[in-house]
């Protein structure tokens, strides 16, 4: 993965069009008005995945993190194959959960449209519990 663009959809492909298929499921309102926040929300889930599983991701040969973050924030891959983040992957890793938590705002939008109240619960659960991880 070469840029944050690429995340982005990345993102969007494993976690976005997922939200996309439960919304459906869970709600009786069109998506269409609301497809930008449930993809916003997705991403930020996905992200969250990302940022928790850097070290395990990086000793299996995965890396998520664009090329582009890590020569903005000077590092190289192998650094972060080390158990204990130094100041400059910890500020990498602080960008992206900010990105995360800012596309969580949006998580209202979403649950407001389940009539459901334990469809609702669930997944208000679900996205605050992945959210505090960021």
């Amino acid at each position: 993965m070469n840029t944050l663009s690429e995340l982005g959809n990345y993102c969007y492909q494993v976690a976005g069009t997922v939200g996309c298929m439960v919304l459906c499921i869970l709600s009786r309102n069109s998506i269409e008005n609301n497809r930008k926040a449930v993809i916003n929300v997705g991403i930020a889930l996905q992200l969250t995945n990302i940022l928790r599983d850097v070290h395990e991701d990086a000793m299996a040969d995965r890396y998520f993190i664009p090329k582009q973050l890590l020569l903005k924030y000077d590092i190289q891959k192998q650094v972060l194959l080390e158990s204990k983040p130094d100041i400059q992957t910890q500020s990498l890793l602080q960008y992206l959960a900010r990105l995360a938590l800012s596309k969580y705002a949006e998580t209202d939008v979403i649950t407001n449209q389940i009539l459901d109240r334990k469809g609702k619960v669930a997944l208000e659960l679900s996205i605050k519990c992945l959210q505090k991880r960021s």
